[in-house]
């Protein structure tokens, strides 16, 4: 979806809110891997992590994961 976008991800900051296994760990590891429309610095934050609002205030890019 990023790609067909235009998003440039490359070195980008990503701040995935959510660790589940079938969304947030996954699009965590995806964007990480070395290639077209990944590449990116990720940060994956969950129901503990503290100040998450610093933490999406300094995103490129914000994904979160629906329950």
């Amino acid at each position: 979806m990023l790609i067909r976008s235009g998003v440039n991800t490359d070195g980008a900051e990503v701040v995935v809110v959510g660790r589940s296994n079938i969304v947030g760990k996954p699009i965590a590891i995806m964007l990480l891997q070395k290639n077209k429309g990944a590449n990116a610095t990720v940060t994956l934050c969950h129901t503990h992590t503290r100040d998450l609002a610093f933490h999406t205030r300094r995103a490129d890019i914000l994904i979160r994961s629906c329950r």
